[in-house]
């Protein structure tokens, strides 16, 4: 009998692909899309289905301006999790706040 090989989490599948992700965003729209946020004083962003928080971290590293809020949430709450670990060691690295929020179930914010 073939042995079973455990198959990862959709949280580790996510992760996994990151590098392939952000390697396939088109440049002109990404450096158009970043223009515009870095003309905003405080942006405040909301990643509805933020899964393990990919877009936050990319739009943390954007340099954002002023005071940014950046909100993630998520139904799953396994990929939440394992997202607001992942987000949170990135963004303190970077000097960045990151808490859990009390009044939304499933989900966390970073502020700059």
């Amino acid at each position: 009998m073939p042995e079973r090989i455990a198959a990862p989490s959709f949280a580790e599948y996510l992760e996994a692909k990151f590098e392939l992700d952000s390697a396939s965003l088109a440049p002109a729209v990404l450096d158009a899309f970043r223009a515009r946020l870095r003309r905003l004083p405080s942006p405040r962003i909301l990643d509805v289905g933020t899964g393990t928080g990919a877009m936050l971290r990319r739009l943390a590293a954007m340099g954002l301006r002023g005071e940014p809020l950046l909100v993630g949430m998520d139904r799953d709450a396994a990929t939440l999790a394992a997202g607001k670990s992942v987000v949170a060691r990135a963004l303190r690295r970077d000097r960045w706040a990151v808490r859990t929020l009390s009044s939304v179930r499933g989900g966390f914010c970073t502020r700059r």
